[in-house]
């Protein structure tokens, strides 16, 4: 298991407020045999890339895509709505 920061797993979210762009990060842990779970998520727009227009679950399901195996948040209800809908729709 490896806890890290947002940004080791997907560039940008961060320094210029846009949606994630991958990085190899979660495929070369997976590879090695370990689940990502980075953090910290947080649904306050001001913690929000500006792309999410304010939307925290748009968020999540970014990385969900990028194929983190779960979060850490301030906001656990946010986060498993997010991951449910996903499940849902089979993403």
């Amino acid at each position: 298991l490896i806890g890290t920061r947002r940004t080791d797993t997907a560039d940008n979210t961060e320094r210029s407020r846009r949606a994630v762009e991958p990085t190899e990060f979660v495929r070369l842990a997976h590879a090695a045999g370990l689940q990502v779970h980075p953090w910290t998520f947080r649904n306050e727009a001001i913690h929000l890339a500006a792309d999410y227009d304010g939307d925290p679950i748009a968020e999540y399901q970014a990385f969900a895509a990028l194929g983190v195996d779960a979060v850490f948040t301030d906001f656990p209800d946010t986060a498993i709505a997010a991951f449910n809908r996903d499940r849902a729709t089979g993403r």
